[in-house]
């Protein structure tokens, strides 16, 4: 069963009196349950195609389905709504907010899908429990290691248990070591739980660990 599907997708960006094709007719399927890499050159489209798989951005043209969902037929709120419960994110730069601890970036996501108090300290310490850092609830992003915040981005993704994971570069930032360990995490999430994981990169050592891998060339799918 599709959890993704893009039908027809297009999209274009106007610089001055430029139009820019960034993508150009997608059609694709992830199933639930796969571990799928986005390959390509710089300036092939990875990242607005996983933008636009993500719900973060719309398409110019064609249709992207969520769970069966036409996510064109959704309001801005009701798009942020989908986000929240069904997507997690986890990018090259982190993105923690800095002012929190690791316990708070990973627990906000559940504050905004109102869940318990009670409920929310057992998760964010069972999640961050299960990234070997328990120990680190306390600390702000600012005192932990490259690694250790690419752990809590990933911890924050899972917060509210989403079907699918979408990972912008998530080995970019990091050393070898880091790089493999953040790799293996991927594959037990998906191994574990079942969860979708979708990875762009143009590391081949981060893609061959993907059961699948669509390659993008000039904003067209080329295998």
């Amino acid at each position: 069963m599709s959890v993704i599907q893009a039908c027809n997708v297009t999209k274009q960006y106007k610089i001055d009196n430029i139009t820019i094709n960034a993508l150009s007719d997608i059609n694709l399927e992830i199933e639930a349950g796969e571990f799928v890499a986005i390959k390509g050159p710089s300036g092939s489209g990875k990242s607005t195609l996983l933008h636009l798989l993500g719900c973060v951005d719309r398409p110019s043209s064609g249709d992207i389905f969520i769970n069966h969902k036409n996510t064109s037929n959704l309001s801005a709120g009701e798009l942020v709504r989908l986000r929240l419960m069904q997507i997690g994110f986890v990018f090259q730069q982190f993105y923690l907010l800095p002012a929190l601890t690791a316990f708070e970036n990973v627990e906000l996501p559940m504050r905004e899908a109102w869940l318990p108090k009670k409920e929310r300290k057992k998760l964010t310490l069972d999640l961050l429990d299960s990234m070997g850092l328990v120990d680190r609830a306390k600390h702000m992003p600012s005192q932990l290691s490259g690694g250790e915040q690419q752990r809590v981005a990933i911890a924050r993704a899972l917060a509210n248990n989403p079907a699918i994971i979408v990972a912008d570069e998530p080995t970019g930032e990091l050393d070898s070591a880091n790089g493999e360990r953040i790799l293996e995490i991927f594959e037990s999430i998906n191994q574990k739980s079942g969860q979708t994981i979708l990875v762009v990169s143009h590391d081949e050592y981060v893609t061959s660990r993907a059961h699948r891998i669509i390659h993008l060339k000039d904003g067209r799918i080329v295998e």
